[in-house]
């Protein structure tokens, strides 16, 4: 097992302190990683440059020699020793669905940010304990063993967990097929229970039946809402982190049909891309980049689908909805970089430049390209199976063939599914 343990004895500092003991050490030299960049954010993002002062000792505090190799790699020497420790600070200094953030209110961690790996320990069981201030409630997907103390399967498991520690945090739940739905609320807002749940019952309904099942019997929304403009989710293997705001404007009617609308895109992501995953990604390397043409499936797919069991549901009327896919496909025809680069060579490339504007002309959206292509795939089959069959068909397929089957999809397969549907060939819209 390897052991986390987090503390933050100076939060107006923003460092919040890390050891991470690793017991049975068997080699002469250990190397350890922090993540380069973190799953729904495809691109580098370098967390290392966040670590201040990384010390390496074994199981009685002697200190062993350590230096950095790489930009986000450590060598211990660690021969003779059987438990290694690590201390490092790690600033927290930045609040999005996917960062890390300490003060004397709150702390908010992603652990993909901050928790160092060894590549050959991935699968091994994780204990992380935050020993944060008495009177801080925790909101958190992962499996809780006592106040301070909770325990992952593996670090995959750990790092696809947030958390969120702070004084104030409103919480509530409901059951659907069995399945148990929690509602996390930290930050400045007011939110109207009985309509978000009547409301997100609707739509997450609306999937489970579209998907025929759900791939986790337990699913939290998390959100932390400032209390100024932001919008930014991350999709999680049982849960989503959403940083919305303002916070005091959630249930005004556009601020609260932005926030269906980003909720519903991110539940669906349960299936899509945390379940149903690009070979390219299976499993996530997180020291390097995992290059993949399948982000227009991945993000595009379920930027279409997101709205669609808005509407579906009757959660978005007819108006809303078209209000919602007129401006995607303003934003699409505004950028000419779609006269440049197609789709998948975009999804190729957000390790270059998928999260910021970059060059003029350069590329296309995958969210939203993606998106169209999607609902152009979607009216396609519909036709060529006189709406029999549509393209959350082809995503059960995908589901039971390869998620089901804990394997990883490759762009041919994605092809064949949506051809062994339409009993068609599609290679003039994949060319």
């Amino acid at each position: 097992m390897i052991h986390y343990h987090f503390a933050c004895n100076d939060p107006h500092s923003h460092y919040f302190s890390v050891e991470a003991i690793f017991a049975e050490v068997a080699k002469d030299f250990t190397y350890v990683y922090l993540p380069a960049w973190r799953p729904g954010k495809y691109q580098l993002a370098d967390f290392a440059k966040n670590v201040q002062r990384l010390t390496a000792y074994d199981g009685d505090y002697n200190p062993l020699a350590v230096k950095k190799v790489k930009k986000d790699c450590w060598q211990v020497q660690t021969k003779d020793v059987e438990t290694l420790k690590l201390q490092y600070n790690y600033f927290a200094f930045k609040i999005d669905a996917g960062s890390t953030y300490v003060d004397e209110y709150e702390w908010y961690i992603n652990p993909i940010n901050c928790a160092v790996f060894d590549p050959d320990r991935m699968d091994e069981q994780c204990e992380i304990s935050l020993h944060f201030p008495e009177g801080f409630q925790v909101a958190t997907s992962i499996e809780r063993k006592s106040k301070h103390v909770f325990v992952a399967k593996d670090y995959y498991e750990l790092v696809d967990t947030p958390f969120i520690a702070a004084q104030n945090i409103a919480h509530d739940r409901f059951e659907l097929n069995g399945i148990q739905f929690h509602l996390w609320f930290e930050g400045e807002c007011r939110p109207d229970f009985d309509r978000i749940k009547q409301d997100f019952k609707a739509f997450a309904q609306a999937q489970i039946r579209s998907m025929e099942e759900f791939p986790v019997n337990e699913y939290h929304f998390m959100y932390k809402l400032p209390s100024y403009p932001l919008r930014h989710g991350v999709e999680h293997g049982n849960s989503t982190m959403i940083a919305f705001g303002p916070g005091f404007k959630l249930m005004e009617d556009q601020t609260y049909q932005s926030f269906l609308g980003i909720s519903s895109h991110e539940l669906f992501h349960t299936w899509n891309v945390k379940a149903i995953r690009p070979v390219e990604m299976k499993p996530y390397r997180f020291n390097e980049e995992n290059y993949s043409p399948l982000g227009y499936v991945a993000e595009g797919v379920t930027t279409y689908f997101g709205d669609l069991f808005l509407l579906r549901s009757g959660v978005f009327d007819f108006d809303t909805y078209t209000h919602q896919f007129n401006k995607l496909l303003n934003q699409h025809l505004h950028n000419y970089g779609r006269f440049n680069l197609s789709v998948a060579d975009s999804s190729f490339d957000t390790w270059l430049d998928g999260y910021e504007p970059g060059i003029p002309g350069r590329k296309t959206s995958i969210y939203i390209k993606g998106g169209l292509v999607a609902f152009i795939l979607h009216a396609y089959i519909l036709r060529d199976t006189n709406l029999e069959y549509g393209l959350e068909d082809v995503m059960k397929k995908l589901y039971q063939n390869f998620a089901k089957q804990n394997q990883g999809y490759a762009e041919a397969d994605y092809k064949e599914a949506i051809e062994s549907i339409a009993e068609r060939h599609y290679d003039d819209e994949f060319e």
